[in-house]
C-alpha cells in the first residue's frame, strides 16, 4: 500500500458521518436525541402532575403558592439553559470558548455554558419578580395565600 492510498482510505472510512457537527457518530447523534426526547417527556409530565394538582385543588397547589419561583421558574430556567446549549451545540458544532486564563473545551464547554445561561436566565427572573410592578407578579389570590 502506498502512502497516497492510505490518507484516502481513512477519508473513506470517516466521511460516513458528514453531516454531523465535528465528526460526532450516529450512536451520539440518537443518544443526543434520546436524552432530548427524555427531558422533554420528563417536563411534560411533570407540569402534567402540577396541573392536575393544582386543578384538583392537591397538597402541590399549597406549595406553588407559597413558593412559585422555586417550583415551576427555576424548573423552567434549567429548561431554557439547556436549550441554549442544545441550540447552540447543533447549530455551531462542538462548543469551545476561552475566557482570560481558562479555555473550555470538550465536555467542560458545554456545561460552563450551561452554568452562565442558567445564572443569566435566573438573574433575568428574579431582577423581573423582585421590581414592584415591572414584571412578573403572582396573582392576587396566591399573594393572599402567602400571607
Amino acid at each position: 500500500m502506498t502512502a497516497e492510498q492510505q490518507p484516502e482510505d481513512q477519508n473513506a472510512s470517516s466521511s460516513q458521518d458528514t453531516g454531523r457537527p465535528n465528526g460526532e457518530t450516529t450512536v451520539q447523534s440518537i443518544l443526543k436525541q434520546m436524552i432530548l426526547i427524555g427531558f422533554v417527556a420528563f417536563f411534560i409530565a411533570y407540569f402534567g402532575y402540577l396541573l392536575y394538582e393544582i386543578l384538583t385543588g392537591g397538597w402541590i397547589l399549597t406549595k406553588i403558592q407559597q413558593n412559585f419561583a422555586a417550583t415551576v421558574v427555576m424548573a423552567f430556567a434549567a429548561l431554557v439553559a439547556l436549550f441554549v446549549v442544545l441550540l447552540l451545540q447543533y447549530s455551531a458544532g462542538q462548543i469551545e470558548f476561552e475566557v482570560p486564563g481558562f479555555k473550555f473545551r470538550g465536555a467542560s464547554g458545554p456545561v460552563v455554558l450551561w452554568v452562565l445561561s442558567f445564572l443569566a436566565v435566573t438573574a433575568a427572573i428574579a431582577a423581573s419578580m423582585l421590581r414592584p410592578g415591572n414584571g412578573f407578579r403572582a396573582p392576587a389570590s396566591w399573594r393572599a395565600a402567602a400571607r
